[in-house]
């Protein structure tokens, strides 16, 4: 028989028996030895806050005790990630899955749990894919997802004795006598130093850690941060955490330290070398949303200054490594300081911008000093305007003839002009009403600041470098052609 001739059926499809086998979920866990066993961690804490994701729930603990700890954590927060929005998810206990978003309005500890946590990632919901903003040591319900209603590692904790339990045999029992029991099954973690403790944390909280030597020039006396700060410079020499908790590196080969008086004269009676801890300086004092990004604050204040000399710690910030050689001090940062999983990112195929490429939008871009301000903008009673005298064009359009330059729209960037007394480079974008257009009015839009000293970059970007340098750069890329 041919091809053609092969008889014809016509099957219906629901007649026919499935083939597709579904795959159970794993038995819900239901004794504490394998509870315990498969758990990474156990610990007793409060539910600090929740954050809301789409099919997780973001919850920030504080330990108040480590009843499970083989690898020696130290952390004075955890990110539990709680999967929700799932069949199975809906039992956990309210107040970890909500609403009490924000924590009490008391300020007051959040509810108690004794929590039973793994740290292996789901294949769904993992850090790379939703980062914590604190870069806390996450973890996860050692039972997540193991049956429809499974949250044998979560007990709550309600006048002295266990409210909630994920393993139902255990509802009542008081605290004490259910972490005994726990302990029949899980080793009493050994206690740390308090040394070790501390720079753990300072790590942890630290934006960066660096290796740095001061440079000797006056400092910068601004209103910045908390209050009047001395802005010193300092040069990097290694950097021991340059990737930060949000997965941000910082490529820069100097940078700028906002310090107290205290804190600089704490490094000025040193060697001039040191490991410091840093931190973001926060939207606090006189310029809250003007802080230039290019400085930072010492993490911990005086904790966060080590000073190397003749090859040993000298001053220590965190007491406990006086004396030790700056190899071994080095080994332990590397304990304490966590490795932060970078925030995922997608391959591009095109190159980073260039120079050239930023400064494209810009109309202007000059070296110039401030003539006046404090003037109400003619667009916007609300802004201010200032006036500034050019010194050097960097970049202007081409119809431009005027030798100052009017700005409306100064924004937090006003308060930058403030930290110094000049002269700045500036750059400035075009606005909606081009003065090329309307000559009265003065709408373009302050985008950037370099404050100078002493022909030197002081703050808003390349700080350090000369103002030769940078204009040379500048020049460079303005003379590039369009693509």
């Amino acid at each position: 028989m041919s091809r053609s001739t092969v008889p014809q059926s016509t099957v219906v499809p629901s007649a026919q028996p499935s083939t597709k086998i579904a795959t159970p979920r794993p038995t819900p866990i239901q004794d504490l030895a394998t509870l315990a066993a498969q758990s990474d961690l156990i610990v007793r804490a409060h539910v600090e806050w929740i954050d809301g994701q789409t099919h997780t729930l973001r919850s920030s603990l504080k330990p108040e005790e480590w009843i499970k700890n083989p690898k020696g954590l130290i952390a004075d927060n955890l990110w539990l990630w709680v999967l929700s929005g799932r069949d199975w998810g809906r039992n956990i206990p309210v107040a970890i899955t909500g609403p009490i978003l924000g924590g009490p309005d008391d300020g007051q500890p959040g509810p108690e749990y004794i929590l039973f946590l793994h740290q292996a990632p789901s294949s769904e919901y993992s850090d790379a894919a939703f980062p914590n903003p604190n870069g806390l040591p996450s973890y996860y319900l050692t039972d997540e997802g193991r049956s429809k209603f499974s949250n044998a590692g979560v007990f709550s904790i309600k006048d002295g004795k266990i409210d909630y339990a994920g393993i139902a045999q255990y509802r009542g029992w008081s605290v004490d006598q259910f972490i005994a029991e726990v302990h029949r099954y899980a080793p009493t973690p050994v206690p740390v130093d308090n040394a070790t403790h501390d720079l753990s944390l300072q790590g942890q909280h630290a934006r960066f850690t660096v290796e740095v030597d001061m440079i000797n020039r006056t400092p910068w006396k601004a209103s910045i941060g908390p209050g009047a700060r001395l802005l010193q410079q300092v040069k990097v020499r290694t950097w021991v955490k340059k990737v930060d908790r949000y997965g941000l590196g910082w490529d820069a080969d100097i940078l700028g330290l906002s310090l107290t008086q205290e804190e600089y004269d704490r490094m000025q009676a040193g060697s001039g070398r040191y490991l410091v801890f840093l931190t973001n300086l926060g939207e606090q004092g006189e310029c809250p949303m003007g802080v230039p990004q290019d400085y930072f604050a010492l993490q911990g204040g005086k904790g966060g200054i080590f000073e190397v000399k003749d090859g040993k710690i000298g001053y220590s910030g965190i007491s406990g490594y006086e004396g030790y050689s700056l190899d071994k001090f080095k080994e332990a940062l590397q304990w304490a300081v966590p490795t932060p999983i970078p925030y995922p990112t997608t391959e591009s195929k095109y190159p980073p911008p260039t120079l050239a490429d930023s400064i494209r939008r810009l109309d202007i871009i000059a070296r110039v000093e401030i003539v006046s301000s404090g003037e109400a903008s003619p667009t916007d009673p609300n802004s201010t305007t200032y006036t500034f005298k050019v010194l050097d064009w960097l970049k202007k359009p081409d119809w431009y003839s005027a030798d100052t330059v009017r700005v409306s729209d100064a924004g937090y960037k006003a308060c930058q002009l403030s930290l110094g007394k000049g002269p700045y480079i500036i750059f400035l974008e075009p606005g909606q009403d081009s003065p090329q257009y309307n000559p009265g009015h003065a709408d373009y839009h302050l985008g950037s600041v370099y404050g100078i000293r002493d022909g030197i970059i002081e703050y808003g970007g390349r700080i350090g470098q000369s103002v030769d340098k940078v204009e040379a750069d500048i020049r460079t890329a303005v003379a590039q052609p369009n693509k």
